[in-house]
């Protein structure tokens, strides 16, 4: 239930209350949605799961607020596209019944396109996070402290609590993790979309004279 006077909440507020804070949660936010209006409503969104101390509140000394919004805002914008998507699937079906149901407007396909991009982002960003796991736990923090907005080496040192090269050995880790997961999944797709391609080819040839 929404209570913004238990402890963890009244801590959440007061970290909220700083200057900055909420600009940075925007940015984060504006990664996923591409908008600074749905960022403010996406924020608005995760505050009431934290808020809400039988839901998701904050445990002050256990991460970051800025880290734990961020998981917080990737839960509830990951739960509205799964939403979008099964709204999308009736309509569809509905489609198959009735062509006049639906007009189509061209600003939809970018933004579907758009969605789907911030997602392969957020897979790509997952799986890398999934990678590194436990083997590198210096590097899978400085990832999560990054998403939270919080980038400069000494700071995420200090929260951290190493030196400022073992931060950038850990972005070095990262970054050859990353650019390997990106070229299997550019690797993928190129064979995914050749399969698809040849698939159409033999049904033209198939229904041909």
């Amino acid at each position: 239930m929404f209570d913004p006077e238990a402890l963890s909440s009244l801590r959440a507020l007061e970290e909220l209350g700083k200057e900055g804070t909420r600009r940075r949660l925007i940015a984060i936010a504006k990664w996923s949605t591409g908008s600074d209006a749905d960022a403010e409503d996406l924020v608005s969104a995760a505050l009431v799961e934290v808020l809400d101390p039988e839901r998701q509140p904050w445990v002050a000394g256990k991460t970051t607020f800025l880290v734990h919004m961020s998981f917080v805002m990737r839960h509830v914008w990951n739960e509205e596209l799964r939403r979008a998507r099964v709204k999308r699937e009736v309509v569809d079906q509905d489609v198959t019944f009735d062509q006049r149901t639906v007009s189509r407007e061209p600003a939809a396909d970018d933004e579907l396109h758009r969605r789907r991009s911030l997602q392969v982002l957020r897979e790509l960003g997952e799986r890398l996070l999934a990678e590194i796991g436990e083997k590198f736990p210096v590097a899978k923090k400085v990832y999560e402290l990054g998403a939270a907005g919080t980038e400069e080496a000494d700071e995420q040192a200090a929260i951290i609590g190493c030196t400022v090269e073992e931060v950038r050995e850990a972005r070095r880790t990262l970054k050859h993790h990353a650019e390997r997961i990106r070229h299997e999944h550019e690797l993928a797709e190129e064979r995914r979309m050749r399969a698809m391609r040849e698939r159409a080819a033999k049904r033209g040839t198939e229904g041909g004279p």
